[in-house]
């Protein structure tokens, strides 16, 4: 079993462009993440969630503390941990099945094969006729489900979630998130 482990991790970002002063945005935290365990981060906007995230993803570095999986620090972003953004981050020019098979191809897996593994994903999501589909033809739930397939497809140790959801009406929003506990426990994929 993976752990994603945030040790002692506090972040500072620059109070303004003109100012060597900084600003703390997360103050020694510490989690820790199995790779079959979800967790959820709540608190307001502007408290610290999405940096918090980002850290796990590596696409910041802490001002100081720890951030590692498995013992080994994250210098940056990497296949074990794949991340579905706020907005759906789909590649508009691609339709369901290639915006799904994308990682696969950066895997260099053959394109038969790429097709297969992106339609039994895109099923997977409920989204079983949908793979031939231009993404402007998608609803925001459609394209949230897209976007979650395409992060499972670099078969990650762990899914980072930013508020996936959070665009999408409530009745939407309620049903996709029985969704991705469903999927969380059919993969067994560590989500935060």
């Amino acid at each position: 079993m993976s752990v994603l482990s945030l040790q002692s991790v506090s972040l500072a970002f620059p109070a303004d462009r003109d100012s060597r002063q900084t600003r703390l945005v997360l103050d020694g935290v510490t989690l820790h993440l199995a790779s079959d365990e979800f967790i959820a981060v709540i608190g307001r906007s502007g408290s610290g969630k999405t940096s918090l995230l980002n850290l796990a993803a590596g696409f910041l570095k802490p001002t100081s503390g720890r951030v590692s999986v498995d013992g080994a620090d994250i210098t940056g972003p990497a296949a074990d941990r794949a991340v579905v953004f706020q907005d759906d981050a789909l590649y508009p020019w691609l339709n369901a099945r290639d915006n799904v098979a994308f990682p696969l191809k950066l895997k260099g897996v053959a394109k038969g094969e790429r097709r297969l593994l992106a339609d039994e994903l895109l099923a997977k999501v409920g989204l079983e006729n949908a793979g031939a589909k231009n993404i402007w033809e998608l609803s925001g739930g459609m394209r949230q489900r897209v976007g979650i397939a395409r992060a499972l497809a670099s078969e990650p140790r762990f899914l980072l979630l930013d508020e996936p959801l959070g665009a999408l009406d409530a009745l939407t929003r309620t049903r996709l998130q029985q969704f991705l506990l469903k999927v969380w426990s059919d993969s067994k994929t560590g989500a935060f």
